[in-house]
């Protein structure tokens, strides 16, 4: 993480925006013109893909949910 310059006379605040725009929004070119946060998504997206149910497939929160329901009803 870079930390802004220090600089006698400068605001606290001008500082921590400075920081905030270089950690933050600049686009690298190094990174293919991405902010770091989207360089960051990006990786987390590719590298823990989240499997998808299929079509007409529960979700696993539902298929959860409906266990719960079933153990409820059993005697």
């Amino acid at each position: 993480m870079i930390h802004p310059p220090k600089r006698s006379g400068t605001k606290p605040r001008a500082n921590h925006s400075w920081a905030h725009w270089f950690n933050e929004n600049r686009l690298h070119s190094s990174i293919g013109d991405l902010t770091p946060v989207e360089k960051e998504n990006e990786y987390y997206r590719e590298n823990n893909p989240q499997r998808q149910p299929a079509l007409g497939e529960l979700a696993l929160h539902e298929t959860r949910a409906l266990r719960r329901e079933w153990r409820s009803a059993l005697p």
